[in-house]
């Protein structure tokens, strides 16, 4: 069995010690979240596991939610199993 396990993306992060840099530093969290899915697909793997803190608010944004969203359906198309596992900054609602 082959799988790809990753945690704590904090997809939403304020990246506030990066000073003017903070914007970029955000987008790179997402650019680094389709590399996940990228090397998962490359890899066929049977599944991949996302082991909390999806998002590094309770509360997420909807850009960021959508793009998240938009990566872990790539995974599916390639008959992947992705699990998410619910980690301290992320809601019940958020995980589901």
């Amino acid at each position: 069995m082959r799988f790809l396990h990753t945690a704590d993306w904090q997809i939403g992060m304020k990246c506030s010690a990066a000073g003017e840099r903070a914007d970029d530093a955000r987008r790179e969290r997402l650019e680094a979240v389709k590399r996940i899915v990228d090397v998962a697909n490359q890899r066929e793997l049977d599944f991949m596991l996302v082991a909390g803190d999806v998002f590094d608010s309770r509360t997420p944004g909807a850009s960021d939610t959508a793009v998240v969203v938009a990566q872990l359906k790539r995974v599916r198309v390639n008959k992947l199993l992705s699990l998410s596992i619910q980690g301290s900054r992320t809601s019940i609602s958020c995980a589901t």
